[in-house]
């Protein structure tokens, strides 16, 4: 299948991405992601065709790399990054980890989504583990969720206390700085 990623002649749908486009096919999104297969048939449904007669469906809030990685994995079942990751900044691929892990949510994708919980877990440090947890929260990752609980309340909290991730996470998510805090009285460690 990893070969009609890149057949253009075969694609019944355009995915117009912040203006990159991606070919792909409706079987293949009906058969591997139906909630993205159900996208399409929403779109399909309610808007025109482009001259070609395939269906463009436009994304407007994911970032074209993040897509991509989506629908490469949708055609070959794997996660691969190696390019685009190394382009990035340490930040920056903490950033893209967070935004496969949007996707992997939106479009239902299980086994995807494991694959971004780990690539964040090796990417836990002091300045990131307060954002990150939030979006493990968000996204209903409890394995990820409990292993940066744990390492916030570790011999790191107060490095962790004196971040921006920290402050926001006191001021917009504060019951997850109370399940911290519970968990951590919990364990002696308050």
């Amino acid at each position: 299948m990893g070969r009609l990623l890149h057949d253009d002649e075969g694609a019944d749908v355009t995915f117009d991405v912040k203006g990159e486009s991606f070919p792909a096919h409706r079987v293949i999104l009906q058969v591997r992601t139906p909630r993205a297969f159900h996208l399409v048939m929403l779109h399909y449904k309610y808007h025109a065709t482009d001259d070609g007669g395939k269906s463009r469906i436009l994304i407007h809030d994911m970032e074209p790399t993040v897509f991509e990685a989506v629908l490469r994995f949708i055609y070959t079942d794997r996660l691969q990054l190696r390019q685009a990751m190394d382009e990035l900044s340490k930040d920056g691929r903490v950033e893209m980890a967070r935004g496969l892990l949007a996707a992997a949510d939106r479009f239902n994708m299980g086994r995807f989504k494991l694959l971004c919980e780990q690539m964040l877990s090796k990417s836990l440090e002091v300045e990131n583990v307060a954002a990150t947890l939030v979006l493990a929260d968000r996204y209903n990752c409890s394995g990820l969720k409990d292993y940066f609980i744990d390492f916030m309340i570790s011999s790191r909290m107060d490095d962790v206390a004196r971040t921006k991730g920290y402050t926001v996470l006191k001021d917009n998510h504060p019951c997850l700085l109370v399940e911290a805090l519970e968990k951590a009285g919990k364990l002696g460690k308050v």
